[in-house]
């Protein structure tokens, strides 16, 4: 036997030698825990307090305090939030009768462009520019591109613009 296989064997006698002392010898019951829940809340509660402490101490330049204090207070808008326009989206628009109805945001999911004819699928159906969407007959398309069309409400002047969302991919 050569010594590098006497000191694999005798490494592997050792380990199971600790695993039989350890299975064997140790206590079975588990540890338990110091303290309740209260004590270790008042902990880190004290380390808190440590930490801010020794913060306060140090000498922070005019920013970080400017920046620390910008932190405490309750931020109006989420800035990590980027949303253009989408204030700005009605949800109801008036018919010629005076009523109120919802807006209707339809699913635009693919362009086509076959020769000189271009197909936009909105709802899962085919529409070419001046189209009226097959359930609602006041929506007109008015214009199409590999990355939106434009809709308009027939008698209004406002358009939507309504993003492709590629169906499948979670966009």
């Amino acid at each position: 036997m050569s010594a590098r296989e006497k000191i694999i064997v005798i490494c592997s006698l050792l380990a199971i030698g600790y695993g039989v002392y350890n299975f064997f010898f140790t206590s079975s019951e588990p540890e338990k825990e110091i303290g309740t829940p209260e004590s270790k809340l008042a902990a880190l509660n004290k380390f808190v307090v440590q930490v801010a402490g020794s913060l306060a101490s140090e000498n922070l330049s005019e920013t970080e305090h400017y920046v620390i204090e910008r932190a405490k207070t309750e931020w109006p808008n989420d800035p990590l939030l980027v949303s253009e326009g989408a204030a700005d989206i009605e949800t109801t628009t008036e018919t010629e009768e005076g009523k109120s109805e919802p807006l209707i945001v339809p699913v635009y999911s693919g362009y086509l462009m076959m020769g000189n004819t271009i197909l936009a699928i909105i709802d899962g159906l085919e529409y070419e520019i001046g189209d009226a969407l097959a359930d609602h007959e006041n929506y007109l398309i008015t214009h199409m591109a590999p990355d939106q069309v434009i809709i308009q409400v027939r008698g209004k002047k406002k358009k939507m613009i309504i993003p492709i969302q590629e169906v499948g991919t979670g966009n």
